[in-house]
């Protein structure tokens, strides 16, 4: 690798004419200009194409074909040493591209990334979003063996070995996962903790809701093809998967509450210990704002029920394709 690596940033959208202009214009104002800014237009329906405005380049793909395939079209016409990617619905620092320089330059790695430093807009749903990840993701820093789409750089030359980012999901966000899971099993990954960006969170409650289903959803295929995940060290914290366990467990007890009223105690003894599990979270809402604790409470379980909903519907599609 050059010992000043030229960076190409790729950005994927779809009808992102709402975000675009904040996005633009934060990577516009790098303190370390990058190389280009390719912006992939995966088919949008809106006035997205407009607002994309030089020095940033448009480039359109045939049709709707999915963010791993949008930045995979943007790989291909990117010229730089290193692609640094992130979504529409992103705010970088000005400082951004400079750590990741930095990062590539001390840590001596050829793919890493980080996480989000905040929400843009300040509201009880957008904070939940964004501590409830803090809060999974509050031991990465180092090495790490998946990262996120959103804020994930990779030598050119290992992203074109590895075959870039699968193509298979159209809806969601499992392709960062799996791409950054190939590469980590010759080449270490960087987690920078200190260098998030800025994220335009889901602005309500039902759309999160449909976010986190889709998600889960998404993650079913992608789990059954590497199971191994799930006992690496990712951005979901395995005591995640132990949260949605008990989940299921207290819904278990719920139901057969009805048989035996006795089982009510196993039902909230199950939800006292997602409570607990989540006590970071819900002291980080609560100093944010007193009154987001109740609603923080009643959002963890919402999100864990919407979830193994999720689980649930990705396992039927499975076995249903697997009969036909």
């Amino acid at each position: 690798m050059n010992a000043s690596p030229t960076i190409s940033i790729i950005v994927p959208v779809y009808n992102g004419e709402r975000y675009i202009g904040d996005c633009l214009q934060a990577l516009f104002n790098q303190t370390c200009p990058p190389h280009e800014i390719l912006v992939i237009d995966d088919g949008s329906t809106d006035l997205t194409a407009e607002c994309i405005l030089p020095p940033a380049r448009c480039i359109s793909t045939t049709g709707r074909t999915g963010a791993g395939a949008a930045r995979n079209l943007g790989a291909q016409h990117a010229t730089g040493d290193i692609l640094l990617f992130t979504d529409i619905d992103v705010v970088a620092p000005p400082d951004w591209v400079e750590k990741t320089r930095d990062v590539i330059q001390t840590r001596h790695v050829l793919c890493g990334g980080g996480g989000y430093c905040g929400p843009v807009e300040q509201s009880c749903i957008q904070w939940f979003a964004h501590y409830e990840l803090v809060q999974r993701r509050q031991h990465l820093q180092g090495y790490v063996e998946t990262l996120v789409s959103n804020n994930l750089f990779c030598d050119r030359a290992l992203f074109m070995e590895v075959g870039g980012f699968p193509e298979s999901y159209r809806r969601a966000s499992s392709e960062d996962m799996e791409f950054s899971w190939t590469v980590s099993r010759n080449h270490k990954l960087w987690w920078e903790q200190d260098n998030g960006v800025f994220h335009n969170f889901t602005p309500t409650l039902s759309a999160y809701i449909h976010q986190q289903k889709r998600f889960a959803i998404d993650a079913v295929p992608m789990l059954f093809k590497r199971s191994e995940i799930l006992l690496g060290k990712t951005h979901h914290s395995s005591l995640f998967y132990l949260e949605i366990i008990l989940t299921t467990l207290s819904l278990g007890a719920l139901i057969a509450s009805a048989l035996s009223a006795s089982l009510l105690y196993f039902c909230l003894f199950f939800l006292l210990s997602i409570a607990l599990l989540n006590h970071r979270l819900i002291s980080m809402m609560s100093a944010q704002k007193s009154t987001y604790f109740i609603p923080t409470v009643s959002l963890i379980y919402l999100r864990n029920l919407t979830i193994l909903w999720g689980v649930c519907i990705g396992v039927g599609h499975r076995f249903i394709q697997r009969e036909n």
